[in-house]
């Protein structure tokens, strides 16, 4: 089950768009906003499509980057994957595990047969292979994101399917 804190829950946040996405912002923003504390560890550009692939044959480099969210948020960019960066994340550079992971808000929807080949549900995968409860949240427009209440709607449908976030396998 997911644990409260002081400050809110404990989010690591990724994403397949890169660490300039939109969508990440927004995600971030709100979710620090409503008193989380958040991390965000993401590819350092666009790697969508890149399904649940892991880098393995050579070194993935890691920025930090806190300036891009005003530097209240901890972020990092890697040159890796969405679900290397997820892997990274929870076994190297958070300090204790997080008590979710999100993926999102991914620019354009995943839906049908493109949830096997999103970075953005591999990066929600990774989270719940590795034993965090794991969403991945993706924008139904394919163009002008139209981001301003997701993160609120977001928030609603967490509220209502957390409560099962101590299943295991969920995701």
């Amino acid at each position: 089950m997911t644990k409260r804190h002081p400050v809110g829950l404990r989010i690591l946040i990724s994403n397949d768009d890169g660490i300039a996405a939109a969508g990440l912002r927004s995600l971030a923003t709100a979710c620090d906003a409503a008193g989380h504390s958040v991390d965000v560890v993401c590819p350092d550009r666009e790697r969508s499509a890149t399904s649940h692939c892991l880098t393995t044959r050579q070194a993935i480099e890691v920025k930090r980057v806190d300036d891009v969210f005003g530097g209240h948020i901890r972020a990092w960019a890697c040159s890796g994957t969405p679900a290397d960066a997820v892997k990274l994340g929870l076994i190297t550079l958070l300090s204790e595990p997080p008590d979710l992971v999100l993926a999102g808000i991914n620019h354009g929807p995943n839906l049908g047969c493109d949830v096997l080949y999103s970075g953005t549900v591999a990066a929600a995968m990774e989270g719940t292979l590795l034993g965090i409860p794991a969403m991945a949240v993706s924008s139904g427009r394919s163009t002008g994101h139209g981001l301003g209440k997701s993160p609120h709607g977001c928030w609603r449908c967490f509220s209502i399917v957390l409560p099962g976030a101590g299943r295991q396998g969920f995701f």
